[in-house]
């Protein structure tokens, strides 16, 4: 089993942790919410970027969950489902990236090539990191937003899926911090 984190909303805390469990399934494949809802067109989304790149993602079951009831921002969740399917096949290879999932928060809509689309609504799901030993990946242009509004400390930023499947299985450079230049 494959485990990533994305952040949520939930009422008058300013984000709640949501963990995205995948694993190996017979079948089709689903992604299913538990204590959040999915927002429609999220497999569609992630099948084709997933796609993009030469992953299937038939096959591996995900579910995401929150004990608080959050609420996603449109798209949020799209990369951290995408590369806890990614992890499930790589998982089956010996890969690192599993391992290195559990460091971050993964938070960015998928674009139908893989490229990462920002989202509404980061500033207040960052509040979350605190004091948690976690890094957060979140699209270039958000972590513009972030950096203007001096909270890039343990943001990094990525262009694409494949940017983020790259530095996570250790095969490129690290992925550069936020910073306010566009």
């Amino acid at each position: 089993m494959i485990k990533a984190y994305t952040f949520g909303l939930a009422g008058q805390l300013p984000s709640v942790l949501v963990e995205v469990f995948g694993m190996r399934a017979p079948g089709r494949g689903s992604i299913d919410g538990f204590g959040v809802a999915i927002e429609e067109g999220t497999q569609d989304r992630v099948g084709a970027a997933l796609r993009q790149i030469g992953i299937r993602s038939d096959g591996v079951d995900v579910d995401v969950v929150s004990a608080f009831g959050a609420k996603l921002i449109p798209g949020s969740a799209d990369l951290a489902i995408a590369t806890v399917i990614a992890g499930v096949e790589q998982e089956q290879e010996g890969g690192p990236m599993p391992g290195r999932l559990a460091e971050c928060i993964l938070l960015g809509e998928l674009g139908p090539q893989g490229e990462l689309v920002p989202v509404r609504g980061i500033l207040p799901m960052l509040l979350g990191l605190g004091g948690r030993d976690l890094t957060a990946i979140v699209p270039r242009e958000n972590g513009i937003q972030v950096a203007r509004a001096g909270a890039a400390d343990r943001v990094l930023v990525a262009d694409s899926l494949q940017e983020v499947l790259a530095h996570l299985a250790g095969t490129r450079a690290p992925l550069a911090a936020a910073s306010g230049a566009g």
